[in-house]
Order: C-alpha cells, then sequence, then structure tokens
C-alpha cells in the first residue's frame, strides 16, 4: 500500500501524500530517527545505507506528508461533516480515537493538540 500510494503521488505530481503508516512517514521525513528506532525497538545493529537512502530521497524527493488525522480534523473544522457527525468536540475526539485504534499513528498529546487547535 505504502509503497504504492508514494508511487502514484510520483506521478501524478500530486502536492500531498496522506499516509499514517509510520515507518514510511519515517523513512521519508527523517530516517536517521528511523534508525535509531528501529535500533531500540529491536536491540540489534542496524546501519543505515547511505548510498540507498541518498537514491531514495532522491528520487522520492520533497514529499508533503498530511496524516488522516489532520484530514478528519480539518474536514471537521470546515464543516464537512455537518448532517453526518454532531459538530461538538467529542465527536471529533470520538473519529479521533476510532483512527488511533484502526492503525493511525497518532498519540493522545497529539489528539489533545487537534482538539485544541478546533475552533
Amino acid at each position: 500500500g505504502e509503497a504504492e500510494a508514494l508511487a502514484l503521488y510520483k506521478k501524478l505530481n500530486a502536492s500531498v501524500l496522506v499516509i499514517d503508516e509510520r515507518t514510511t512517514r519515517m523513512l521519508i521525513e527523517e530516517p536517521k530517527n528511523l534508525e535509531k528506532k528501529l535500533k531500540f525497538h529491536y536491540r540489534k545493529k542496524i546501519k543505515l545505507n547511505k548510498a540507498n537512502l541518498k537514491k531514495f530521497s532522491s528520487f522520492v524527493g520533497k514529499v508533503n506528508i498530511v496524516r488522516s488525522a489532520e484530514l478528519i480534523t480539518k474536514a471537521f473544522d470546515l464543516g464537512c461533516f455537518e448532517g453526518e457527525l454532531d459538530s461538538s468536540k467529542k465527536s471529533l475526539e470520538a473519529s479521533l480515537f476510532a483512527l488511533k485504534f484502526n492503525g493511525c499513528a497518532v498519540s493522545i498529546e497529539e489528539i489533545n493538540d487537534y482538539l485544541s487547535a478546533v475552533k
């Protein structure tokens, strides 16, 4: 899924890629932190292949990534769910937690930040 989405993003010369998968996002946005995270998680020696990373980064270029949580929050803020969801912050909170518990790598702190940013 993520590789195909990235390929389509490139092919269409899109302005935004909506993706939640943490490893893919980190590979694009912060590969050094991904290396650290994997070393910590697997407790193994992991070495970043700088030549391949350079090729990947060169191919991918600058990617504007938006997560589902950001997309839902913006849509809620714009009133896109009127008639479908109650327009209370509780509905937004429920939507964000539904995303979290269905695989979106969003922290409770980030959910609280989204909720405080909504008008």
